[in-house]
């Protein structure tokens, strides 16, 4: 059983690579992007982080390199893992507040898309990431109301 559970967390976590690359792709904004891969890592970075969802980026980092990218294999899955105890770290010795949760998933966001070129440093890339930081952080805030609402303690 906990093979199975294995197993599909790292397929839902490539599917979610997958659904992401799929959306950006079809939207093709010079806007914002959105990210349901980092949402997921943000969630579970900060809410549920273990040693097992360090295999499940490694594998997901090594599906994106071999697949979708042309950087050395194992690069994806280095920023991925960075990203991750990053968040975590900046979230686990302070309060938690919104602030800090903005403050952190825009920090994120900038070394998940981090690229090794001066594209980076281009103003124009910098308000993308910093708009698409808001975006994915409202869907974030949405999908964390819905994950933490009881259902049976609702009135009707």
């Amino acid at each position: 059983m906990i093979y199975l559970k294995n197993l599909f967390n790292i397929f839902s976590f490539v599917f979610l690579l997958f659904i992401e690359l799929l959306i950006n792709t079809i939207l093709d904004s010079n806007y914002f992007m959105i990210l349901p891969f980092f949402i997921g890592m943000f969630v579970i970075s900060t809410r549920r982080f273990s040693n097992f969802y360090i295999s499940v980026f490694l594998i997901a980092g090594i599906y994106y390199d071999s697949l979708f990218s042309s950087n050395i294999l194992g690069f994806s899955s280095a920023k991925f893992l960075i990203t991750v105890v990053l968040m975590n770290f900046i979230i686990a010795n302070q309060q938690e507040n919104i602030f800090l949760d903005f403050a952190t998933f825009t920090i994120g966001i900038f070394v998940y898309k981090f690229i090794y070129s001066l594209e980076y440093l281009n103003p124009q890339f910098l308000y993308q990431l910093l708009i698409s930081s808001v975006v994915n952080y409202f869907l974030f805030r949405i999908l964390n109301i819905t994950i933490e609402k009881n259902v049976l303690k609702q009135k009707i």
